[in-house]
């Protein structure tokens, strides 16, 4: 059975209209591969579990996590939405989002960005982020978070692309084979993480070009 950690919440700071970054006390000795996720539970339903990507890195002295509200009734974020620092969240098994191995392009739709955060935070302190590219599909700017942090990390090599807004710095319309032919390395290491149906489109665009 996984070992369980109930840790308090320190901080909760609004970082886009719908987005809030939480920041956890962090256990002694917790350690986790960046781009992986953990279930997150509140302690009153500990059944009601849902995986969360950390944002942070293993020499933070805190657990980060940028979680996106979903307006659904009853929806798990909303319910973290409403939470006040000071109350407690259990974590529990932790398993594998995404794996970075090498440079190459990684490529995310809206939230699903989170688990490249910690990778190329973590490649930050490395000073490894030479070769990496980062695509992001979002709907509207309003949708975006960490933008300048990224782009201080990756300067050119971060682009944006807007599905249901177009403006004049970022590329407009969803990610297709045209896309991906700008930006995809050869011989590198490709990352895909979104939703099922974007990660098979995205895969079949990278395995016919």
């Amino acid at each position: 059975m996984a070992k369980e950690h109930i840790v308090i919440i320190e901080e909760i700071v609004d970082v886009s209209n719908n987005v809030k970054r939480f920041r956890l006390d962090k256990p002694p000795g917790f350690k986790f591969i960046p781009g992986h996720s953990v279930m997150i539970s509140l302690p009153e339903n500990i059944k009601d579990s849902h995986p969360f990507s950390f944002t942070s890195t293993n020499d933070d002295s805190y657990l980060e996590f940028h979680i996106k509200k979903y307006n659904s009734p009853g929806n798990f974020t909303s319910r973290l939405h409403s939470l006040k620092p000071g109350d407690s969240l259990i974590l529990s098994d932790q398993f594998g989002s995404i794996r970075y191995t090498k440079p190459g392009l990684m490529i995310a739709a809206g939230q699903a960005i989170t688990p490249f955060i910690a990778i190329l935070r973590q490649l930050k302190r490395d000073n490894s982020l030479t070769g990496n590219t980062l695509l992001h599909s979002v709907s509207r700017r309003d949708d975006l978070f960490l933008e300048n942090e990224l782009k201080s990390f990756l300067g050119n090599n971060y682009i944006i692309a807007l599905t249901k807004e177009n403006h004049p710095d970022y590329l407009y319309g969803r990610i297709n084979k045209t896309t991906l032919r700008q930006f995809l390395p050869k011989n590198k290491q490709s990352y895909v993480i979104g939703s099922d149906d974007f990660v098979s489109d995205i895969r079949s665009f990278i395995k016919e070009i």
